[in-house]
Protein backbone atom coordinates (compact mmCIF):
# COMPACT_ATOMS: atom_id res chain seq x y z
CA UNK A 1 0.00 0.00 0.00
CA UNK A 2 1.49 3.20 -0.75
CA UNK A 3 0.45 6.81 0.10
CA UNK A 4 0.73 9.70 -1.79
CA UNK A 5 0.08 13.97 -1.27
CA UNK A 6 -0.15 16.20 -4.29
CA UNK A 7 0.42 19.60 -4.52
CA UNK A 8 -2.54 21.87 -5.09
CA UNK A 9 -3.53 21.88 -9.17
CA UNK A 10 -0.77 19.69 -9.57
CA UNK A 11 0.24 15.89 -11.01
CA UNK A 12 2.05 13.23 -10.14
CA UNK A 13 2.57 9.62 -11.82
CA UNK A 14 2.62 6.65 -10.10
CA UNK A 15 4.15 2.99 -11.27
CA UNK A 16 1.17 0.05 -11.64
CA UNK A 17 3.46 -2.77 -13.08
CA UNK A 18 0.55 -5.16 -11.26
CA UNK A 19 -2.72 -5.44 -13.09
CA UNK A 20 -4.94 -3.71 -10.45
CA UNK A 21 -4.95 -0.50 -8.83
CA UNK A 22 -7.32 0.05 -5.75
CA UNK A 23 -7.60 3.80 -4.17
CA UNK A 24 -8.21 3.01 -0.33
CA UNK A 25 -8.05 6.36 0.66
CA UNK A 26 -8.57 9.88 -0.50
CA UNK A 27 -9.18 13.19 1.23
CA UNK A 28 -10.57 14.11 -2.56
CA UNK A 29 -11.83 13.10 -5.77
CA UNK A 30 -9.42 13.34 -8.86
CA UNK A 31 -8.25 12.28 -11.70
CA UNK A 32 -6.42 9.52 -13.17
CA UNK A 33 -5.12 9.65 -16.65
CA UNK A 34 -2.91 7.59 -18.97
CA UNK A 35 -1.65 7.35 -22.70
CA UNK A 36 -4.61 4.44 -22.55
CA UNK A 37 -7.03 6.82 -21.48
CA UNK A 38 -8.12 10.32 -19.89
CA UNK A 39 -10.12 12.42 -17.33
CA UNK A 40 -11.01 8.75 -14.99
CA UNK A 41 -12.58 9.87 -12.13
CA UNK A 42 -10.34 8.66 -8.84
CA UNK A 43 -12.69 8.16 -5.67
CA UNK A 44 -12.46 5.95 -2.71
CA UNK A 45 -13.45 2.10 -3.13
CA UNK A 46 -12.73 2.23 -6.85
CA UNK A 47 -10.86 -0.26 -8.53
CA UNK A 48 -9.23 -0.10 -11.53
CA UNK A 49 -8.00 -3.06 -14.47
CA UNK A 50 -4.88 -2.16 -15.62
CA UNK A 51 -3.83 -4.41 -18.17
CA UNK A 52 -0.95 -3.93 -19.89
CA UNK A 53 -0.67 -0.17 -18.78
CA UNK A 54 2.60 0.62 -16.63
CA UNK A 55 2.20 4.13 -15.58
CA UNK A 56 -0.92 6.63 -14.60
CA UNK A 57 -0.91 9.88 -13.29
CA UNK A 58 -3.06 11.17 -10.68
CA UNK A 59 -4.34 14.85 -10.95
CA UNK A 60 -5.38 17.31 -7.93
CA UNK A 61 -7.64 19.63 -10.11
CA UNK A 62 -8.50 21.44 -6.37
CA UNK A 63 -6.95 24.36 -4.69
CA UNK A 64 -5.79 22.43 -1.57
CA UNK A 65 -3.32 19.27 -1.06
CA UNK A 66 -4.79 16.06 -2.22
CA UNK A 67 -3.68 12.87 0.27
CA UNK A 68 -4.37 9.30 -1.52
CA UNK A 69 -3.74 5.88 -0.35
CA UNK A 70 -3.52 3.08 -3.18
CA UNK A 71 -2.43 -0.19 -3.53
CA UNK A 72 -1.60 -2.16 -6.87
CA UNK A 73 -1.76 -5.74 -7.29
CA UNK A 74 -2.09 -8.81 -9.54
CA UNK A 75 -4.96 -10.01 -7.06
CA UNK A 76 -8.96 -8.30 -7.72
CA UNK A 77 -9.69 -7.51 -4.49
CA UNK A 78 -13.63 -7.05 -3.74
CA UNK A 79 -14.72 -5.89 -0.33
CA UNK A 80 -17.83 -5.16 1.66
CA UNK A 81 -19.29 -2.38 3.31
CA UNK A 82 -17.84 -2.09 7.41
CA UNK A 83 -19.81 -0.61 10.37
CA UNK A 84 -17.86 2.31 9.94
CA UNK A 85 -18.54 5.80 7.64
CA UNK A 86 -16.25 7.94 6.70
CA UNK A 87 -17.11 11.28 5.58
CA UNK A 88 -14.47 12.49 2.91
CA UNK A 89 -16.17 15.09 1.71
CA UNK A 90 -17.28 17.90 4.04
CA UNK A 91 -20.74 19.62 3.85
CA UNK A 92 -19.69 23.50 3.01
CA UNK A 93 -22.50 26.43 3.12
CA UNK A 94 -20.92 29.07 0.71
CA UNK A 95 -23.84 31.54 1.25
CA UNK A 96 -27.30 32.00 2.96
CA UNK A 97 -29.81 32.93 0.36
CA UNK A 98 -32.70 33.68 3.01
CA UNK A 99 -32.98 33.49 6.58
CA UNK A 100 -35.87 31.34 8.17
CA UNK A 101 -37.45 31.95 11.18
CA UNK A 102 -38.93 29.37 13.35
CA UNK A 103 -41.27 29.59 16.08
CA UNK A 104 -40.89 26.66 18.08
CA UNK A 105 -43.72 26.12 21.31
CA UNK A 106 -43.54 23.56 23.36
CA UNK A 107 -47.08 23.27 25.07
CA UNK A 108 -48.07 21.27 28.27
CA UNK A 109 -51.51 20.75 29.00
CA UNK A 110 -52.32 20.31 32.49
CA UNK A 111 -55.79 21.05 33.38
CA UNK A 112 -59.36 20.49 31.84
CA UNK A 113 -62.60 23.18 32.01
CA UNK A 114 -65.37 20.98 31.91
CA UNK A 115 -68.17 23.14 30.78
CA UNK A 116 -72.19 22.75 31.18
CA UNK A 117 -73.71 21.55 27.74
CA UNK A 118 -74.99 23.90 25.42
CA UNK A 119 -78.16 24.09 23.81
CA UNK A 120 -78.34 25.92 20.73
CA UNK A 121 -81.59 26.49 19.32
CA UNK A 122 -83.08 25.19 15.71
CA UNK A 123 -81.72 28.11 12.87
CA UNK A 124 -79.49 29.82 15.16
CA UNK A 125 -75.58 30.66 16.30
CA UNK A 126 -74.56 30.47 20.04
CA UNK A 127 -71.07 31.30 21.18
CA UNK A 128 -69.27 28.34 23.16
CA UNK A 129 -66.53 29.67 24.39
CA UNK A 130 -64.93 33.16 24.68
CA UNK A 131 -61.22 33.37 23.67
CA UNK A 132 -58.36 32.64 25.97
CA UNK A 133 -54.70 32.29 25.57
CA UNK A 134 -54.31 29.32 28.08
CA UNK A 135 -56.50 26.97 25.51
CA UNK A 136 -54.43 24.29 24.26
CA UNK A 137 -57.56 22.44 22.71
CA UNK A 138 -61.52 22.52 22.94
CA UNK A 139 -63.39 19.51 22.05
CA UNK A 140 -66.91 19.73 21.44
CA UNK A 141 -69.17 16.86 20.93
CA UNK A 142 -72.46 16.74 19.35
CA UNK A 143 -74.88 14.98 22.24
CA UNK A 144 -78.12 15.98 20.39
CA UNK A 145 -81.47 13.82 20.83
CA UNK A 146 -82.66 14.36 17.45
CA UNK A 147 -80.42 14.28 14.48
CA UNK A 148 -79.07 17.62 14.51
CA UNK A 149 -76.12 19.10 12.41
CA UNK A 150 -74.19 21.79 14.16
CA UNK A 151 -71.76 24.10 12.19
CA UNK A 152 -68.63 25.08 14.53
CA UNK A 153 -66.57 28.15 13.65
CA UNK A 154 -66.00 32.06 14.03
CA UNK A 155 -68.54 34.04 14.79
CA UNK A 156 -70.23 34.44 11.12
CA UNK A 157 -70.33 31.08 11.27
CA UNK A 158 -73.73 29.60 9.64
CA UNK A 159 -75.84 27.15 7.44
CA UNK A 160 -73.26 27.01 4.97
CA UNK A 161 -70.51 27.56 6.50
CA UNK A 162 -68.67 26.13 9.11
CA UNK A 163 -67.13 22.87 10.33
CA UNK A 164 -70.26 19.99 10.51
CA UNK A 165 -70.39 17.79 13.63
CA UNK A 166 -73.18 15.90 13.09
CA UNK A 167 -75.41 14.10 16.21
CA UNK A 168 -72.54 11.70 17.79
CA UNK A 169 -69.91 13.61 16.27
CA UNK A 170 -66.74 14.89 17.78
CA UNK A 171 -64.59 18.26 17.23
CA UNK A 172 -61.12 18.79 18.42
CA UNK A 173 -59.86 22.80 17.95
CA UNK A 174 -56.09 23.37 18.83
CA UNK A 175 -56.43 27.30 19.57
CA UNK A 176 -57.46 29.77 21.63
CA UNK A 177 -60.14 31.33 19.66
CA UNK A 178 -63.51 32.30 20.54
CA UNK A 179 -65.72 29.66 18.35
CA UNK A 180 -69.68 29.68 17.87
CA UNK A 181 -71.96 26.93 16.51
CA UNK A 182 -75.14 27.38 14.24
CA UNK A 183 -77.49 24.54 14.63
CA UNK A 184 -79.01 23.73 10.96
CA UNK A 185 -81.98 21.73 12.18
CA UNK A 186 -85.46 22.11 13.17
CA UNK A 187 -84.77 21.09 17.01
CA UNK A 188 -82.68 21.58 19.90
CA UNK A 189 -79.10 20.72 19.36
CA UNK A 190 -77.24 20.06 22.46
CA UNK A 191 -73.47 20.05 22.85
CA UNK A 192 -70.92 19.09 25.69
CA UNK A 193 -67.55 20.91 25.44
CA UNK A 194 -64.53 20.17 27.59
CA UNK A 195 -61.36 22.77 27.43
CA UNK A 196 -57.88 21.80 27.88
CA UNK A 197 -55.79 24.20 29.19
CA UNK A 198 -52.27 24.87 29.38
Amino acid sequence: MAKITIAANSARSVSTAARWLSIINASDTFAIECNAFTDVVGAVGRQYDLDKISTVTFINESDELLHIEYEVANLRITSTASNNVKITNALTIARVLDTLNVRAVNVSATRFNSLDDIIVEPHSRKRLVVDNELRHELIIKNISVHNETVRVGGSDCGATNGLPVVKGGTLALTNGAEVYAYNTGDSQAKLSIVEVLQ
